[in-house]
Order: structure tokens, then sequence, then C-alpha cells
């Protein structure tokens, strides 16, 4: 996300600011750079590049804190079925409560830097479903 920000700040001073001559239908004109608008455009976008990382920074900081919080062996479980995609089909407490704690943190965010909640909760488990659940769903 940096890098996408010093990006655009290059894109931005890469153009010319000096005025040009093109041809229209209407004709051979001159061209400037409209100051007041190039720059309040970029101003109001660089700032809102800006709150999406802080935002991203802040999720980040408070779930690597809950990771440190975590137990060695839920540690150890994580890695092994997440990060190592293993084919163990049992889903431990520990999946539940990391996706509320996820939630938590969204939700923070979202209080925090005025935005709307991108997390949605999971859909209810397979064996939880039931006929209204799935018209949910399906309607959704």
């Amino acid at each position: 996300m940096e890098e996408e920000l010093l990006e655009y700040e290059r894109g931005f001073y890469d153009q010319t600011f000096s005025t040009q001559v093109q041809y229209t239908s209407l004709g051979i004109n001159v061209v400037a750079f409209k100051v007041e608008h190039g720059v309040c455009d970029h101003v109001m976008a660089g700032e809102a590049k800006q709150e999406r990382l802080n935002a991203l920074k802040f999720k980040q900081k408070h779930f690597k804190e809950y990771l440190n919080s975590l137990s060695s062996k839920e540690l150890e479980y994580l890695v092994q079925y997440h990060l190592e995609e293993s084919t163990a089909s049992e889903q431990q407490a520990i999946d539940v409560a990391i996706l509320d704690e996820i939630s938590e943190i969204e939700e923070a965010s979202s209080y925090r830097y005025k935005t709307t909640r991108a997390y949605m909760k999971p859909p209810p488990v397979a064996s939880e479903l039931t006929d209204e659940h799935m018209l949910e769903l399906l309607e959704a």
C-alpha cells in the first residue's frame, strides 16, 4: 500500500504542467493543466490512500497482538491447518475465536476510521443450516 501511495505521487508529478497545443474538431487550441482541479483531486486522493493505509496498519497491529496472546499449541494448529493447507476436516474452537476477533477488529476499525465494514460474518456451519438459512443465503 505504501508503494501504491508513492507510485501515485510519482504519477502526478510525471505529468506535464505546461500548456500544450492540441488539434481537436474545433481546430487548434492551447490546453493547460487545471491547477485548481488537479491539485485538489491529488490532495484528496492522497489523503484517502493514507487513511486506508492507517486503517490497514491498525488492523494488522491488533491482529498480531491477538496472535501473540495465543498459546503455542493453538499457533501450531493454525500454522499446520491453514498455512500448510492440511486436509484435516475438524474445525477447532480457535477457528471460531479467530473469526470473532477479526470481526471485532473490523468493527473497531470501521468506528475509528468511519468506514463501512468490509468483513461479513461467515455463513452458518453446514450442520446448523435450516431451510430458513438456505433461503437467506440464496436470496443474498
